[in-house]
């Protein structure tokens, strides 16, 4: 939250008293050297060692996950929630910044408050999933980060402020979809063969991810940067959200068929 609102800071001085591009590059040396820090502190970091040692790995295990009918039907949802957010993720900003001229410190500012939404709330959420598991509070995070995409069609240059109501519910519900995106390949798993689910179920996430920002970027470059819609002015990426907000709809339902053992349903009685 601190380096976000200091970098909003630099960037939107950076017009007065330096060029942008010298902004830009320390910035650049600052998250270089944090990186660094961080290299140094993950090195001296160490695991107990295995009591039976490491087993060799096999192909077959690492094709384990495609097998398992319960990790094909989690996997379904993976891609579909990353297409869903990969289509207008890398736009939200670009609208806030070039369509609704919002200052750099304004977004950290939004940024800085979904963060406090998440801090404050993922204890909750760590409650739900412990009683209820991944797969109801997925899906209810799911279900409920649909309507972001929405509230983004609603603000204008000249009122601006439903963007802060979804940075509070996205902040809300994406730490209980975090938490319980951690913890569904964990509790599909068998513990000998996690570290190939955990492999899988990123790697699913991440092609489906580049694949549909790829394709918004094609679509965005495609539409018209503004247009008429029913008399009311808009913005072509207002599109992007709408898809996004539909195939957020669509993993949640995907969602609701993930076969999560141990989870329960709203009324508390486990299912398979």
């Amino acid at each position: 939250m601190v380096s976000s609102l200091g970098a909003g800071l630099a960037l939107d001085r950076s017009g007065r008293i330096a060029p942008s591009g010298v902004a830009l590059a320390g910035l650049a040396l600052a998250a270089s050297a944090a990186g660094a820090v961080t290299t140094w502190l993950m090195v001296k970091q160490h695991e107990p060692a295995p009591a039976h040692g490491f087993a060799s790995p096999r192909l077959g295990d690492a094709l384990r996950p495609l097998r398992d009918p319960a990790a094909r039907s989690a996997l379904a949802f993976i891609a579909a929630w990353n297409a869903a957010i990969g289509i207008s993720g890398t736009f939200f900003s670009v609208h806030l910044l070039g369509n609704l001229k919002l200052g750099y410190t304004l977004v950290a500012l939004l940024s800085a408050g979904a963060a406090v939404a998440r801090i404050l709330s993922v204890p909750l959420w760590g409650r739900a999933l412990d009683r209820v598991g991944a797969r109801p509070v997925l899906a209810t995070c799911t279900f409920g980060l649909a309507a972001a995409p929405i509230l983004w069609i609603l603000p204008t240059e000249a009122c601006p402020w439903p963007i802060a109501f979804d940075a509070l519910l996205s902040g809300t519900l994406l730490a209980g979809h975090a938490l319980a995106s951690f913890a569904l390949p964990l509790s599909l798993a068998p513990r000998s063969e996690r570290p190939f689910y955990l492999a899988t179920f990123s790697a699913t996430g991440g092609l489906a991810y580049a694949l549909a920002s790829a394709a918004g970027g094609a679509l965005a470059s495609a539409l018209p940067a503004t247009f008429v819609l029913w008399g009311h002015p808009s913005h072509g990426l207002h599109l992007l959200f709408v898809i996004s907000a539909v195939g957020r709809l669509g993993s949640g339902w995907l969602a609701l068929r993930i076969r999560e053992p141990g989870a329960r349903t709203r009324r508390g009685s486990p299912v398979a």
